[in-house]
């Protein structure tokens, strides 16, 4: 696993067994910046607008991120260990130095 020092992924399980719990873990598969394509914005319940976006493109491996448009910082990953129809819920917490 890639390590840096201020991305941290907290897994919180919400379903499945306690043996699920101890198996299941998180591997970094790229990080860095990315760019893509807005393709729609929607609404969620609270009135915040989301970007529905297609075309990820992986621009670079790096923990610096430049302040250009249409750049962002990203990380790919995919969660180990879980039995496929698994349910688990993901809180991702990027610390920014």
């Amino acid at each position: 696993m890639i390590a840096i020092r201020w991305l941290v992924i907290v897994l919180v399980f919400v379903a499945g067994t306690a043996e699920a719990r101890e198996r299941a873990g998180v591997e970094i598969v790229q990080y860095g910046l990315f760019r893509s394509e807005i393709v729609d914005r929607q609404p969620d319940p609270t009135g915040v607008m989301h970007n529905v976006v297609d075309k990820v493109c992986h621009i670079a491996t790096t923990q610096t991120v430049p302040m250009k448009i249409g750049v962002h910082f990203g990380v790919r990953y995919k969660v180990t260990g879980l039995v496929a129809g698994e349910r688990v819920v993901l809180k991702m917490l990027i610390h920014y130095p």
